[in-house]
């Protein structure tokens, strides 16, 4: 059997053409990717024809992607269960279009990779009140860094 040892990022986008630019700017930019080829992006795309053309447009500015278009619009959990099934690497990420990785979020997850089957991220939800930018630090259900085979 062929070495499959990497990291899969799925990613799921609907409505997505705002900011799926930003998070697979993120992504590309890992510390873990930079002296590494062992890496895929895979996107799902939930029946959104308009994500699909921004996407087709910014392919060519990313090294490992993979892009998706789910037949009928099937929501999040279908989409990325979809995905999981085309991943090629040990190791997989789960991620939205509307979020964006800290430069060493894979790097940390993998750094734990031998501890644990699954690693949640931590997350801030940024917005603004009264002219500030406030933030909460969260939880991520579901957004994490976890082995295939489990």
């Amino acid at each position: 059997m062929a070495n499959t040892f990497g990291v899969s990022v799925c990613i799921t986008a609907y409505n997505a053409t705002r900011f799926i630019k930003e998070c697979l700017d993120s992504i590309e930019q890992q510390t873990w990717f930079r002296e590494r080829d062992n890496y895929e992006i895979l996107v799902g795309v939930d029946n959104d024809p308009k994500t699909m053309r921004y996407l087709r447009k910014i392919m060519p500015n990313y090294k490992h992607i993979r892009v998706f278009m789910m037949n009928s619009n099937e929501g999040t959990y279908v989409t990325i269960n979809t995905l999981f099934y085309l991943t090629k690497y040990d190791f997989v990420v789960r991620f939205d279009a509307d979020d964006i990785m800290h430069a060493n979020c894979i790097e940390e997850a993998m750094n734990k990779r031998n501890q644990y089957d699954f690693v949640r991220f931590k997350f801030r939800n940024f917005y603004e009140t009264d002219f500030r930018w406030n933030h909460e630090v969260l939880i991520a259900h579901g957004i994490g860094l976890f082995r295939k085979s489990i």
